[in-house]
């Protein structure tokens, strides 16, 4: 799989962003995103600083994900109805 390039890093949506304590201390920051395709990734970034600034967080998440292999698209399970069938018919 080939990694994210620029463009798709920068359209990912950031739908988890918690400072992670550890016995009152700051250790890191947890992220989560969701790519264009619904897929998510989370990671605990121990570079970023407790103060980082929201184009610092932006521009890690962005250098992240340039690093890591970007999933496929997931298949997408549909059902379609048998109305004629049998459905709502007794059995025998």
């Amino acid at each position: 799989m080939a990694n994210f390039t620029e463009a798709e890093a920068n359209a990912c949506t950031i739908v988890r962003l918690e400072k992670k304590m550890t016995g009152g201390s700051y250790t890191s920051m947890v992220i989560g995103v969701n790519d264009a395709d619904g897929n998510y990734y989370d990671w605990s970034d121990i570079a970023l600083k407790e103060d980082a600034t929201k184009a610092e967080i932006k521009s890690a998440v962005s250098t992240q994900l340039q690093s890591m292999s970007k999933q496929p698209a997931p298949i997408l399970t549909t059902y379609e109805e048998l109305a004629d069938k049998g459905k709502g018919e007794t059995v025998g």
